[in-house]
């Protein structure tokens, strides 16, 4: 581990160990570094195969500038490098260089061979340059250059690339290069390559394929790096010049293996792990197994950027799949297009939730404002309920309905790029039929809360026009009448009337608001009414049911309150006292003139009998078949008391006028035959004065009509008292001004006697 660490800050990374294992985690982070996950297809990879302790790492280190450690001789010949190594070049860090562990290792024994040839079909599958570095002397001799695992090299590539047009660059690199010049020791390799070519076993598809058609084998010498060190770095130099020289140098398009650099490390562990269990390694595959776990994980990135609650979901979504499109482009197709596919539903569904929670708060916006719109519309009063101030609210209701049904599909818009889901569609079909059940709950609500204030605006109005008219009949009652036959023809005679008037107050008022249409309309559609009529006649008929059930209860309620105000109830059955006491005739107003021989006591009785008869009414109430008892027996005495208390005084004002009557019979008639003899000459001097004829007109007028009306005897004691003040007033007038004279002898009338006189004081008497 510390030798990993140590190494990893010089710009290289174990990727295999000694012990076969894979560091993928190291490899990824070594990858982040030098940004080169980054790079997509704009890399290169190069391995190098050897003999241990032949130079391999020195010479990578020349021509890439990498940092692999080499071998100090002077401590003898060891194994340098153990497993198979990573870095990057250092001039353009785009150059992937894979230094590998030495064959025919000392520490590695009899089993070098196994390791050697899982080492050798790793690099082949990532390398595009396989640089094999062997020793100048050793060209013609089979082991020494690495002949028998160069015809693993061969069978193994035949075998993962004979599907794909990929080709391998073999760059033998001569070391310690004197005499023998390079064109006989390049045809020396190339017979040994092309029999070692022949005599492997080929796919029946390449069966007659060259060596030329998989590799392009290239050979280069390099003088000894101690005897000619000059030489040897401007030679290395020249070759180095060649790795950067884009086409025309070392590297190939066709050399590319296709792995975009961001999924270079999930190759190489899935290469690793297929050649290490020794089982068939196929490139094709692995790539596509390649390309569906980073076109998985490029998917995963770009879905986590997606913002579903962006007001543009489209340009959100055309983001994250160019994102996709970008990273995915560089694997296979097909499994790049299935993720895509994937991605698209992924984002589909997330973006459906957001959707669905937006238009859900739009819904609830929208509904909100068509609630608001119905509370204030019928928030207004009127000032009588004769006028409606709800002419026309269902269309109004309707017009706002349908301004919220265009701002709806005004937002509930699917997104261009989901406009082909189908699940979409059905979920704005959703939200929209829950958006319309809501207007229709509302409007249903709205024309419910409208109904029934309609109802109870006719019922007010019932009320209003049912008071006067009932009290009439009530007043005028006759107690020859039986209570039921009496309150039948209220019934008929009031209640009907009135309650006509109200209904048809209800039925307009059902037309000009629009709950019902209006009879003409019912007519002009041929063949009949049409749905919506019958609905109409239905809802009409139901409400002026309702409307007859609450006209009932409103003259319950009138009466019970009647019943149950005794002050009110009292000037009722003092009204109908009044009526049957004081006057000849009730229908007409005729004032009755008491005379000597009156009955008083039958028609006071009368009267308080006829007046406690609207007692026995309210005492048996019989209204649409039901009957009930409004007083009971104590507040009928208290109402009685009550009466007789005032009705004691009328009874006293008509004995007082009897009895004047009587007074006025009893004047004999001598007596008037005397008075207008001895008057007469006043009676001349009258009539010759017109002022005081008028004055004694008029003085006789009032004295007839008091005794017409039963007022002279009060008339005269007012008089009197009138006199009695005025004297007083006078007297204490003259003692503040001091005038002399006696003022005690004048007697000043008590004012007890006043008192006594007072017309509001009913005195007793008996009804004799």
């Amino acid at each position: 581990m510390d030798s990993n660490q140590n190494r990893s800050s010089s710009g290289l990374v174990e990727i295999i160990s000694y012990t076969e294992e894979f560091h993928r985690e190291d490899l990824l982070r070594f990858l982040h570094e030098h940004r080169l996950h980054e790079r997509g297809l704009q890399y290169h990879t190069v391995a190098v195969l050897g003999c241990q302790s032949s130079g391999k790492s020195t010479l990578l280190n020349c021509l890439f500038g990498t940092n692999f450690p080499t071998m100090d001789a002077s401590i003898g010949r060891y194994q340098v490098t153990r497993g198979i190594w990573l870095g990057v070049d250092a001039r353009s860090g785009e150059i992937l260089v894979l230094d590998l562990e030495g064959t025919d290792s000392r520490e590695r024994g009899e089993g070098a061979a196994s390791f050697e040839r899982k080492a050798a079909l790793f690099a082949l599958a990532l390398a595009q340059v396989l640089i094999i570095n062997v020793w100048a002397q050793d060209i013609g001799r089979y082991n020494a250059a690495n002949l028998a695992l160069l015809r693993t090299v061969f069978e193994q590539d035949v075998a993962l690339f004979h599907r794909e047009a990929h080709r391998t660059r073999l760059l033998f690199v001569l070391r310690d290069h004197v005499n023998t010049p390079l064109a006989l020791l390049e045809r020396t390799l190339l017979e040994d390559l092309e029999r070692i070519w022949d005599s492997i076993n080929k796919p029946s598809s390449v069966e007659g394929a060259s060596l030329s058609t998989f590799f392009d084998v290239e050979c280069t010498s390099l003088p000894h790096k101690e005897l000619a060190s000059g030489a040897f770095e401007q030679a290395a130099a020249d070759l180095r010049d060649r790795f950067y020289k884009g086409a025309s140098g070392i590297f190939h398009e066709s050399y590319h293996r296709g792995i975009a650099a961001d999924g270079f490390a999930v190759f190489c562990q899935q290469i690793w792990q297929v050649v290490r269990e020794n089982r068939e390694l196929d490139i094709p595959t692995e790539k596509e197994a390649l390309a569906r776990i980073r076109c998985e994980e490029i998917a995963q990135e770009a879905a986590s950027t997606f913002d579903a609650d962006a007001a543009d979901l489209s340009a959100a979504y055309e983001r994250v799949m160019m994102h996709y499109q970008e990273r995915s482009a560089r694997y296979v197709p097909v499994v790049a297009a299935a993720k895509r596919k994937q991605l698209h539903d992924v984002l589909s569904l997330r973006a459906r939730e957001a959707y669905r929670r937006r238009l859900q708060r739009h819904l609830e916006t929208l509904a909100e404002r068509f609630d608001h719109f119905v509370n204030d519309q019928l928030a207004v009063k009127t000032a009588a309920p004769e006028r409606s101030a709800w002419k026309g609210f269902m269309d109004r209701l309707q017009r706002q309905r349908s301004e919220l049904e265009t701002a709806w599909k005004d937002v509930a818009v699917i997104p261009q790029c989901f406009v082909e889901d189908e699940c979409w569609s059905e979920l704005l079909a959703e939200l929209s039929q829950i958006y319309r059940d809501r207007l229709d709950a509302i409007s249903e609500a709205a024309e419910h809360r409208l109904a029934t204030l309609l109802l109870e605006e006719a019922a007010v109005l019932f009320s209003h026009r049912l008071q006067e008219p009932l009290w009439e009949v009530l007043d005028r009652a006759s107690a020859e009448q039986e209570p039921e036959v009496f309150w039948n023809r209220v019934e008929q005679e009031v209640v009907e009337r009135v309650r006509d008037e109200s209904a048809q107050h209800l039925h307009r008022a059902l037309i000009s608001t629009g709950i019902t249409a209006p009879e003409q309309e019912h007519h002009q559609q041929p063949g009949g009414q049409t749905q919506s009529a019958c609905g109409d006649d239905a809802l009409a008929s139901n409400l002026l049911k309702l409307h007859r059930a609450q006209t009932m209860e409103c003259v319950w309620r009138f009466l019970r309150n009647q019943a149950h105000s005794p002050s009110a109830l009292q000037l009722h059955l003092m009204k109908r006292f009044e009526d049957a006491f004081r006057f000849e005739s009730s229908a007409h107003r005729i004032p009755r003139v008491w005379q000597a021989s009156d009955d008083l006591r039958k028609i006071w009785l009368d009267a308080l009998q006829h007046a406690m008869f609207l007692v026995v009414l309210l005492q048996h109430v019989h209204l649409n078949g039901n009957e009930s008892c409004l007083l009971g027996e104590a507040e009928v005495k208290l109402l009685r008391q009550g009466l007789e208390e005032r009705a004691a005084m009328a009874y006293s004002e008509a004995v007082r006028a009897q009895q004047a009557a009587r007074v006025h019979r009893q004047v004999p008639a001598w007596m008037l035959v005397l008075l207008v003899l001895l008057g007469w000459n006043e009676f001349v001097a009258v009539l010759q004065r017109p002022f005081l004829l008028l004055s004694v007109l008029i003085v006789l007028g009032v004295v007839v009509t008091l005794g017409r009306l039963g007022l002279l005897v009060p008339a005269r004691r007012l008089a009197r008292v009138a006199t009695g003040r005025l004297l007083a007033a006078t007297i204490h007038s003259l003692r503040e001004m001091g005038a002399p004279g006696d003022w005690g002898v004048l007697q000043v009338p008590p004012a007890s006697h006043a008192s006594a006189a007072s017309p509001n004081r009913a005195p007793k008497h008996h009804p004799e």
